[in-house]
């Protein structure tokens, strides 16, 4: 896809970037918000907003079990976060009988592989673990 990206601060044209994936890393007050809300009015129809750091937290609110359940209501980010464990785990359980018949297989990559290698790339102090623990 090209995305036509914004002018620079001291430049007069826009530049044109043709990628699948795009990923915006910058400190706080950066411009990664505004840079998304661009992003999103010139490309809403082929764009998804995953506001990520709303999401990151535990929703543990004690009314919850006192009235009746109401529609799990998920982000954006928590529905990626189940595709990706939902892909890992299916990914598992076919290598699993795959390696029934193929004993040395190489196990499959998948996308949280990928989002695991960036990760430590860009912070090699930090690792992730791509566990997927069920409570």
């Amino acid at each position: 896809m090209e995305i036509i990206l914004p002018p620079r601060l001291q430049s007069s044209g826009e530049e044109t970037l043709s990628t699948r994936i795009l990923v915006v890393i910058g400190a706080n007050g950066a411009g990664k918000s505004s840079f998304g809300k661009h992003l999103l009015n010139r490309y809403g129809e082929k764009a998804i907003q995953i506001c990520g750091f709303r999401s990151l937290f535990i929703r543990n609110n004690p009314e919850d079990l006192l009235s009746p359940p109401a529609p799990l209501r998920l982000s954006e980010y928590e529905k990626l976060v189940i595709r990706l464990q939902k892909e890992e785990f299916e990914a598992a359980v076919e290598y699993k009988e795959q390696s029934k018949m193929s004993p040395g297989l190489i196990p499959p990559v998948t996308k949280i592989d990928i989002i695991q290698e960036i990760w430590e790339k860009i912070f090699p102090q930090k690792q992730v673990s791509s566990q997927i623990r069920f409570f």
